[in-house]
């Protein structure tokens, strides 16, 4: 996929994503484009997007990404603010004060602290006062949706807004650049094959509803019954120098629990585990295989992470091996993410190399 192609697509999901269970716009604009290079798309009941050639594998493999992001759902009005529960976790909620946020709708506003009103400085105190002080201690019930005029309801869907920016040496500014950049290497992948039979059966799949205890996961893997699976996302990475280093924690991994050791520009991530089956640790090494046969420059970790969780989603019947593969991310939360186009083109290699002959 060229970088170009690649752009365009992540603006189209930066603009269309909404949360787990609202997932069908940005589903819409993956199924157009599957379509389009000649793939079989079908949705499930929970909003999985199946894309396959023939049928869906059965003991095949499975190659997967979530397309579902965190978000807000508002749960009242009062006073003219919009109240809301998270969907997906956010570990700071400081960090959400002043964020602009798009409703379903394509209604903008953004998020506020009670303690500071409507973000106008007053008399008696100045801006920078104002600012520490809706930041400070903050609670999530503290904050509000503002929106001018009536255009929220009891039970709307809301995104974080923001914009989609190129910078140098071929590296894109996203909101929720590393929940979507998953689904940029699998997209990727699936053009590299387009004109290919695969070694083996191949179902790709775009997870619904994943931050809420991976609930698209074991609906996809029950499904398909793949020998293996093959997880595909952004990797949490160091900050580049001069950077704010805050990071956003990952649902089941506090960041400062877990010392960074991945960057930006040194390959995907192909992540090991501490603990793991005998089939998991092999599916690892097929991810090194087709990395190397490649000639990819590949990074990994050895955490006892993510992974676990996964393990556990799946069937309570026979698990697959199950493999993950990451493209870096700065900030990966669901902010300002930063990452490269050229990493998600060779998270896309490796997933082509792997659905081919060894």
């Amino acid at each position: 996929m060229n970088k170009s192609e690649m752009l365009r697509l992540q603006k189209a999901l930066c603009t269309a994503a909404m949360p787990s269970g609202f997932e069908s716009p940005q589903a819409a604009v993956i199924a157009d484009f599957a379509e389009s290079i000649g793939y079989t798309v079908q949705r499930d009941v929970l909003g999985n997007l199946f894309c396959f050639r023939e049928s869906i594998s059965s003991g095949g493999l499975m190659i997967a990404a979530a397309m579902d992001v965190k978000g807000f759902l508002v749960t009242h009005i009062a006073e003219g603010k919009a109240r809301f529960q998270t969907i997906g976790s956010f570990e700071k909620p400081e960090k959400l004060v002043d964020q602009p946020v798009r409703l379903e709708n394509g209604v903008k506003g953004a998020i506020r602290n009670i303690r500071g009103g409507d973000g106008i400085c007053g008399e008696n105190s100045t801006c920078e006062e104002k600012t520490a002080e809706k930041k400070k201690d903050v609670k999530l019930e503290e904050l509000y949706i503002q929106i001018q005029g009536s255009a929220v309801r009891t039970g709307d869907a809301a995104v974080l807004d923001g914009e989609v920016k190129e910078l140098e040496q071929g590296l894109v500014q996203a909101p929720y650049g590393a929940h979507l950049a998953g689904c940029l290497s699998v997209l990727d992948a699936m053009e590299r094959l387009q004109k290919d039979v695969a070694a083996e059966e191949v179902t790709f799949v775009f997870l619904a509803q994943h931050q809420p205890g991976r609930m698209g996961l074991r609906a996809a893997v029950k499904r398909v019954s793949p020998e293996t699976c093959i997880l595909c996302s952004g990797a949490e990475a160091a900050a580049a120098e001069g950077e704010d280093d805050s990071r956003e924690a990952g649902e089941n991994s506090p960041a400062e629990k877990h010392p960074v050791d991945v960057e930006v520009g040194a390959g995907p991530v192909i992540r090991f585990r501490e603990k793991l089956q005998a089939s998991d640790e092999g599916t690892c090494q097929r991810l090194i295989r087709a990395a190397e046969q490649g000639g990819i420059a590949w990074q990994g970790e050895a955490r006892n992470r993510d992974m676990s969780g996964a393990i556990e989603a799946m069937s309570a019947g026979s698990r697959p091996g199950v493999g993950w593969l990451g493209v870096p991310v700065r900030n990966a939360g669901p902010f300002e993410a930063v990452y490269s186009m050229d990493e998600v083109s060779r998270c896309g290699q490796v997933l082509e190399a792997l659905c081919r002959k060894e």
